[in-house]
């Protein structure tokens, strides 16, 4: 188990991952400087540039669904108040989570779904997050009501920090395996042919393949002894359940017919040729990974819940990022499956720029850096297999535990300054103010 941070920015590049309760009084903002979230100004009854005071107005993040979670943390959220000319705070934020379906507010014994008005402060979300999870409910995202009782201020939002248990070995098992071949099994379907005799009846049941495809779908079906060019399409539908292919209407007895159909492919990590003879059936396999350069070391991370005395956090003292390198060969029993392979895997390369790892609910950066090349004996009688190189770069590696305030091992880290005191001799006295 782990405790990892997961963070949301303000960005105009990830702007689809914020929800806001009326668009029309409350954005992004979009700056040079930086991106904020805030109300967004309007033109009032006294036509003025003025910030709406309306109630329960909030924003929403992104549903961050870890598979591996098993508990949330700490909420920590950058974020600037303003007061008036008479030193009055007149902007504040309240909170809520959501599951996805419903909000969620701690009514002093519980989490009760939220009506108008049912808010809670910081403190009280963060005192009572930890029992918001449970097996029934491993999603969340954070709720925000900006307030102001000034049509002239806004709150200003950056980013909210999020941390959370996890049950998570590491990085080079989450790209790899729940990475890549994970994406891979459940986005990629190439297509093959299967010819077989057809009984005469509609629906015709689709034989069991020699090789050990993983049928998901057929997608088309021809009478190849009276249609050999394929210009008639017979399919109609697929029940995956009993393996019938309904036809739009029946073949002859002893024709030959042809079902197209798509495949979960297999994905071998290091294969070992004792193992399984690979070439009965396409295969894509991760035949090597490489770190082709040492980790960059990161800042270190911390989360704070300043509703605390003292102010209590967790700190993640220098995690590293790093790029891997993966050899992937493709192979295929014929030529016409191994170009339709290629084609598929192309084109989950060019589609998944960004690696979703689902234990974390994070992304990392993917590319094809180098194409795919047949492979074969000097003849060229054999170009069944080809060779590419991927390459996933960004990837944080959460190798140093964290330290958590109160922890013995680490006696005083994780707190933050609550208070400081500075004096200084004016003259012939001598004065003093907190921050």
């Amino acid at each position: 188990m782990k405790t990892l941070l997961t963070e949301f920015r303000a960005d105009r590049w990830r702007a689809a991952d914020w929800t806001f309760s009326d668009d029309t009084k409350i954005h992004l903002r979009r700056r040079a400087s930086g991106d904020t979230l805030r109300l967004r100004q309007y033109r009032d009854l006294y036509n003025r540039q003025a910030y709406s005071t309306d109630a329960d107005l909030y924003l929403e993040t992104r549903l961050f669904q870890p598979t591996g979670a098993r508990g949330w943390g700490i909420v920590e959220v950058d974020a600037d108040q303003f007061t008036d000319e008479k030193n009055v705070e007149v902007t504040s934020m309240q909170y809520r989570v959501s599951d996805g379906t419903d909000h969620y507010y701690w009514d002093g014994a519980a989490w009760s779904v939220a009506g108008a008005g049912d808010w809670n402060t910081l403190a009280e979300l963060n005192g009572n997050l930890t029992t918001f999870w449970t097996t029934a409910r491993r999603t969340i995202a954070i709720v925000l009501n900006l307030v102001t009782t000034d049509w002239r201020f806004t709150p200003v939002v950056r980013h909210i920090q999020l941390s959370y248990d996890c049950e998570f070995v590491t990085m080079d098992e989450e790209v790899v395996y729940e990475g890549i071949v994970g994406n891979i099994e459940d986005n990629m379907r190439p297509a093959a042919d299967f010819p077989f005799v057809g009984a005469g009846t509609n629906p015709e049941t689709l034989p069991a393949a020699e090789a050990p495809f993983e049928i998901t779908d057929v997608i088309a079906a021809w009478d190849h002894t009276a249609d050999p060019n394929h210009d008639v399409d017979l399919f109609s539908s697929y029940n995956p359940a009993n393996r019938e292919i309904t036809l739009t209407g029946a073949i002859p007895a002893g024709n030959e017919l042809w079902a197209r159909f798509l495949y979960k492919p297999w994905v071998v990590v290091r294969a070992h040729s004792d193992i399984e003879e690979l070439e009965r059936v396409p295969a894509i396999i991760v035949s090597d990974i490489r770190f082709p350069r040492s980790a960059r070391i990161l800042p270190a991370s911390t989360i704070m819940d300043r509703s605390t005395s003292p102010p209590a956090g967790i700190i993640w003292p220098g995690q590293r990022s790093a790029l891997f390198e993966m050899d992937i060969t493709l192979e295929a029993p014929t030529q016409t499956d191994a170009l339709r392979l290629q084609a598929k895997f192309r084109e989950w390369a060019d589609l998944n720029p960004r690696l979703h790892l689902p234990t974390i609910d994070e992304y990392v950066n993917l590319k094809l850096v180098e194409p795919l090349t047949s492979i074969g004996p000097p003849n060229l009688q054999d170009l069944r297999v080809s060779r590419a190189v991927i390459q996933v770069g960004e990837v944080v590696l959460w190798d140093r535990p964290a330290v958590k305030a109160g922890d013995p091992l680490y006696p005083g880290l994780g707190y933050g300054v609550e208070q400081v005191e500075v004096a200084a001799d004016i003259g012939d006295t001598e004065e003093s103010f907190r921050i």
